[in-house]
């Protein structure tokens, strides 16, 4: 559907790798799947145009990395982006690879909004000025710090 979700979580992800995860059917070209944070300081999992984007924002400054391609409609479709130990923002769909950037900078405390499900309910992470919701259906959605083992993240694709 088109709802959203506020989590009263206390997550703090200041200085720390951090990877963010769902299964996603997808009814629309756009939307936030999971946000923590706002600009100043927050990551996001999002559909830009289609194609899945992870972002972190650490005192202002957004990186962001993006697909290579639209993300498959009428089907279910894992999408995973991680922050690394050295700053690297990766991305993958269905455990596969996308993308990586260069370097991103980690958040410097934790953000001031909390986590939103379905939508940025804070200010916004990204630089969209008002994402709508998301439209389609989450399950399996996740928050680690760190990079899951493969064990782990294999069991999380239902492999």
């Amino acid at each position: 559907g088109e709802g959203f979700a506020k989590v009263n979580a206390t997550l703090d992800p200041a200085f720390k790798p951090l990877t963010v995860g769902a299964w996603v059917w997808l009814e629309s070209s756009k939307g936030v799947i999971l946000a923590q944070g706002g600009e100043a300081q927050g990551y996001v999992l999002a559909i830009d145009e289609g194609k899945p984007l992870f972002g972190v924002r650490s005192e202002g400054k957004l990186t962001t990395v993006t697909g290579d391609d639209a993300l498959p409609r009428g089907r279910w479709v894992h999408v995973l982006g991680n922050l690394d130990a050295g700053g690297k923002l990766r991305l993958w769909v269905d455990g596969k690879a996308q993308k990586q950037t260069p370097q991103a900078n980690h958040l410097t405390r934790r953000p001031a909004d909390g986590i939103s499900i379905g939508r940025d309910t804070g200010s916004p992470v990204g630089s969209y000025r008002d994402e709508g919701p998301f439209t389609g259906r989450l399950r399996g959605l996740r928050i680690y710090w760190g990079l899951p083992d493969e064990k782990e993240i294999n069991t999380w694709l239902g492999r």
